[in-house]
């Protein structure tokens, strides 16, 4: 997944319009957990003038709501900081046991 450098100003705006309007802007899907459908109301003001890609933007964001991006190889998750450790664990372990290679008997 390419995470290129955006430009965008919110002010005052709530988290998940920033997150819908991101993924609109860059075509890569945004997923907000629906556990966090309060802290996802928080109003986010922000600039992003090109220099800073999507990936450090959204943590950016998200951080100021107390939640956590995932990155998944298809989009992005957000979730809880708890939620997202164990996530990230999964994901890895699942990367890991892919990599192995087969043999053939």
């Amino acid at each position: 997944m390419r995470f290129n450098f955006i430009q965008a100003y919110f002010r005052d705006r709530p988290l998940v319009e920033v997150l819908d309007h991101l993924s609109e802007e860059t075509g890569i899907s945004i997923i907000v957990d629906a556990r966090v459908r309060q802290k996802a109301q928080l109003a986010i003001t922000a600039r992003f003038n090109r220099d800073v890609n999507l990936r450090d933007a959204l943590r950016i964001l998200t951080d100021m709501a107390d939640l956590k991006v995932v990155i998944l190889e298809t989009g992005i998750y957000v979730t809880t900081p708890k939620r997202a450790s164990v996530m990230e664990k999964e994901l890895r372990k699942a990367k890991k046991a892919s990599a192995v290679p087969t043999t053939s008997p």
